[in-house]
């Protein structure tokens, strides 16, 4: 599955002749290969895969969708393949990675990146678009999400047991941001709390979110307790959590 693909089409610009039909054919492409089994090809090459791989899928299709006029008969295609990707998150296949007794249930990677998808299928859609069932799913889980980081001794959230990536719990946070631009406020103390919790405990080698953090302190791991060896800054995955944090915080650092 071309991965680098769909983040390229995420970056995708609507405003040169040809662009639009160019990457819409590349959606209808990557959709036909997801359902004919890339997803799960995905998961067998990392723990994530299949999610991962169906949710920048469908954040590519809202992207393109969001810069397109309603009007426009790809808008609603688009939107039909954003939901497809929900769907495909939102199945048992996608959550039988990941251990369902974390807090919260199924940990971060697996909520934050739901949320995010959601979210993003509501930004391209409007409000107007949601039924109200989808909506309610969508704010209970954001609640449940909530609360769990309330109670939390840590901004870095566990997708599996004692461990934590901080950019897993920064996708869910940017997930509640664009909640509340659309639904109305409703975690704006939530959402300041946590990007203060986590510019206390960014890494200081590079003043920026570590790679993996201690999943109860949330302090930055340095070292790799496997390979023995100093952590290092993984590029697409640091330039992604930048790019989610001056989402939050313009000038976070």
């Amino acid at each position: 599955m071309p991965v680098i693909l769909l983040l390229a089409l995420v970056n995708f610009r609507a405003h040169r002749p040809g662009d639009a039909e160019t990457v819409v054919s590349q959606l209808q492409f990557l959709g036909d290969s997801l359902h004919e089994g890339s997803g799960e090809r995905m998961q067998s090459s990392f723990p994530e895969g299949y999610v991962f791989t169906w949710a920048l899928y469908g954040l590519a299709s809202a992207q393109v969708a969001r810069q397109l006029p309603q009007n426009d008969p790809r808008w609603a295609e688009l939107l039909d393949r954003v939901r497809d990707a929900v769907d495909h998150v939102d199945s048992p296949i996608a959550r039988s990675t990941f251990p369902k007794e974390l807090d919260p249930p199924y940990g971060a990677f697996y909520c934050a990146w739901s949320l995010y998808l959601r979210a993003e299928y509501m930004r391209a859609a409007g409000a107007d678009e949601l039924t109200p069932t989808f909506v309610q799913k969508f704010e209970e889980d954001c609640t449940e999400f909530a609360h769990v980081l309330r109670r939390s001794q840590t901004p870095f959230l566990p997708s599996y047991p004692a461990a934590a990536w901080p950019v897993d719990t920064c996708v869910a946070i940017a997930a509640l941001s664009i909640r509340d631009r659309i639904l109305g406020p409703k975690y704006e103390s939530v959402i300041k709390r946590w990007v203060a919790d986590a510019r206390s405990r960014l890494d200081p080698r590079f003043n920026a979110l570590s790679h993996a953090a201690d999943a109860r302190t949330g302090a930055p791991h340095a070292v790799d307790n496997v390979a023995k060896r100093p952590r290092v800054q993984r590029g697409a995955a640091q330039k992604g959590a930048d790019s989610l944090c001056r989402s939050l915080e313009p000038d976070f650092d």
